[in-house]
């Protein structure tokens, strides 16, 4: 699972890299700047995922799974 995850992010992110600066005329580091936000909302919500995976245990994985598997059906 979490070679399909760290796969599927990098292919994300390789994206919105290079689109910003082709198909909207960004400088790489407004390009980089857009990835800024998900940087923040990781290192925001990381203590919190721990003590969520602590209490719900599967459940929490079971709605990851299923967030990935829609994700990728969509993509």
């Amino acid at each position: 699972m979490q070679l399909l995850f760290s796969v599927g992010t990098q292919g994300f992110f390789l994206v919105l890299a290079i689109w910003p600066q082709g198909g909207e005329g960004c400088t790489p580091t407004q390009a980089g700047l857009v990835t800024v936000a998900f940087s923040a909302g990781g290192f925001l919500t990381a203590p919190a995922a721990d003590a969520l995976a602590l209490r719900l245990g599967r459940l929490v994985l079971g709605a990851g799974a299923l967030l990935m598997a829609g994700g990728f059906a969509w993509v």
